[in-house]
């Protein structure tokens, strides 16, 4: 992670928030980044509040304010930060204002929660948007994962996008000492109504054939990366019939502690128009996600 720049990182004081912001202190320390914590007042909040309460409407704005930056110097202490670092608070969308100050400051990373207070079991409505369209790798923080991590798994598809996906995995584990799992996840092309009565369907040897191919296809996309020698890497495929489906379930099994993606690739291309990969997998994934947009 090292040459940041810059990392913003939404503050909404929830378990999961402080996990994000003590996992952002972290990886801006490594990388000699600014921190940027940003707390974001919904805007909807207020309209709402304007249909019955509109006389006290400015005054319960100046103490929602108010209410934050007392609470955030116990919040600021909790993730480690230092106790210079000053909370921006603004009235707005969350992930709106979130990217905005990410393209203000040429944020190097975005760091969210995956949920806030008001979803405790699925990635939030911030984090998605985030995932969507902020203008940098986003890193999305499981509750209570603001530590070190321990494995780190890479989809790859061997597109341009995970190559870069594989080496901001590589910056994290020269951070933390982490193992590496680099994972293809495929469709076996003769699984499913289209294959049924297909030679390839019927030949266990051709199947296994397939598989080593790729093995091998994987290994040499891998082998460009010399840090795999020292971070313990491994390389797997697995069969699955959704992307984002076999690297949760890869993820899981793996017992990760990180996943990182690139948002646009070979296996999704088909969903640029029909919704993101890379947000379903962050909402499958059972553990923190690290997404990687393409450069500009």
């Amino acid at each position: 992670m090292n040459r940041l720049g810059s990392v913003v990182v939404g503050v909404d004081f929830s378990t999961c928030g402080g996990s994000a912001l003590a996992q952002a202190v972290r990886l801006a320390a490594f990388g000699e980044a600014t921190i940027f914590p940003v707390h974001v007042l919904d805007a909807m909040m207020f309209s709402d509040a304007a249909l019955g309460v509109t006389p006290f409407l400015p005054d319960m704005t100046g103490t929602m304010i108010a209410d934050a930056k007392r609470n955030w110097p116990e919040v600021r202490a909790a993730a480690g930060a230092p106790p210079s670092l000053e909370l921006e608070v603004v009235v707005g969308r969350p992930a709106t204002e979130i990217i905005a100050l990410a393209r203000k400051q040429k944020a190097g990373l975005v760091v969210v929660g995956a949920c806030g207070e008001s979803s405790h079991t699925t990635i939030g409505t911030t984090a998605a948007a985030c995932v969507r369209h902020a203008p940098c790798p986003t890193l999305v923080v499981e509750e209570g994962k603001g530590g070190g991590f321990r494995r780190i798994c890479v989809g790859v598809d061997f597109s341009l996008q995970s190559r870069e996906a594989l080496d901001m995995a590589m910056r994290v584990a020269a951070m933390d000492g982490s193992e590496v799992h680099a994972v293809h996840v495929f469709r076996a092309p003769w699984v499913g109504r289209r294959a049924k009565g297909s030679p390839l369907a019927q030949n266990t040897a051709a199947q296994a054939q397939y598989r080593e191919l790729l093995r091998d296809k994987l290994a040499a996309f891998c082998a460009r990366r010399p840090e795999l020698v020292w971070t313990n890497a491994r390389t797997e495929v697995v069969e699955d019939a959704s992307y984002g489906g076999g690297l949760a379930r890869y993820v899981r099994e793996a017992k990760a502690d990180l996943l990182v993606i690139g948002t646009r690739g070979h296996t999704n291309l088909r969903d640029v128009l029909l919704g993101s990969t890379a947000e379903r997998v962050v909402g499958l994934s059972p553990c923190s996600v690290l997404t990687v947009p393409p450069k500009p």
